[in-house]
């Protein structure tokens, strides 16, 4: 593999990096909204805890 062929690969892996990173962000997003939908209206439950919620399932998956 040539020094420029190098390079081409580099930069393909840093892209498909990106692009996973994007879908594992997605999918965060939709764990957050169900979290959400979950627990709206649940008694005791304020909408300023729902990000705090999310955020535990998220970390808790991860």
């Amino acid at each position: 593999m040539s020094g420029y062929d190098a390079v081409v690969v580099l930069r393909a892996r840093a892209r498909q990096v990106a692009h996973e990173q994007a879908e594992l962000y997605a999918d965060m997003v939709e764990v957050a909204e169900r979290v959400r939908r979950e627990v709206v209206g649940l008694p005791g439950v304020w909408d300023s805890d729902v990000p705090k919620f999310a955020a535990a399932e998220v970390a808790a998956a991860l």
